[in-house]
């Protein structure tokens, strides 16, 4: 086997093992805790039995879709 075919192999070889720490860096890492933040002026808090979120209602008359975020 040529010196070529070597070096191309390692290099290879490690790009993948950087790759595969990166990715294994980014799945198993903590997420940043999440903020909790007003609903402003168009929505509604919710704070019931240890679950909490901020309601939308759609505008309008009659059934319209409306967004819950927990």
């Amino acid at each position: 086997m040529k010196l070529r075919w070597k070096i191309l192999i390692g290099l290879l070889l490690l790009l993948i093992v950087l790759v595969g720490g990166g990715a294994i860096y980014i799945l198993t890492s903590e997420p940043p805790p999440a903020r909790i933040v007003a609903a402003g002026p168009t929505g509604q808090r919710i704070d019931r039995d240890g679950v909490f979120g901020n309601y939308f209602p759609a505008s309008g008359e009659g059934l319209r879709p409306a967004i819950l975020v927990l």
